[in-house]
């Protein structure tokens, strides 16, 4: 009997003892346990794509151009300007020029283009004086009252003059405010009586 449970102890060894570096080196690793005791796939190689992607931005004509209120140029092209990947608000401003705002997903490892045109802010002029005045803007002559309709004109200041041979000539500066009608009823002077 005791020669038998010698045996057996050796062979109990045997099964006991771990395999050698070269045995252990050709085993596919073993499955990482799950907290719940299930078994966890190992990963697979995979590519890594960045948790980033890119925009490009030209503006017509040149303006501030923001992302996520931040400014980042001056300018007419904001090129390859790296971002996380989601939502971002991009703002372009410039003076005399409706606001433009946009929310643009920028997608891992995409190129986001935006192609950007300001919109001129602008009001109108209508003018009633003498049939057959001149009306002049900043110098340049815009039409003969009456106009017809009322004279679209760039928001701001501007110089305005009325030319007529039977009358004085008006001078004066006018603003003109973002999407409003400017209204102007001028009594020329005639000429006879400034004598």
């Amino acid at each position: 009997a005791e020669a038998t449970r010698k045996a057996e102890l050796e062979k109990a060894k045997l099964v006991q003892q771990q395999p050698s570096p070269v045995e252990k080196a050709a085993e596919p690793p073993a499955p990482a346990a799950a907290t719940n005791g299930s078994a966890v796939p190992a990963a697979a190689p995979r590519n890594e794509v960045p948790a980033t992607g890119f925009i490009d931005i030209v503006v017509e004509p040149a303006a501030e151009i923001s992302i996520d209120g931040r400014r980042r140029t001056f300018g007419e092209r904001l090129t390859m300007l790296e971002l996380p990947a989601g939502a971002h608000e991009i703002a372009c401003r410039n003076e005399g020029y409706r606001d433009y705002v946009e929310t643009v997903n920028v997608k891992r490892g995409e190129l986001s283009r935006r192609s950007i045109e300001l919109e001129r802010l602008t009001g109108t002029l209508a003018l009633e004086t003498a049939a057959g005045t001149r009306l002049f803007v900043d110098g340049s002559f815009r039409g003969t009252v009456p106009l017809g309709a009322p004279l679209d004109l760039p928001v701001g200041s501007h110089r305005i003059e009325l030319r007529n041979p039977a009358f004085q000539t008006w001078t004066n500066t006018v603003y003109v405010p973002a999407d409003e009608t400017v209204r102007l009823a001028i009594s020329l002077v005639p000429l006879a009586a400034s004598k």
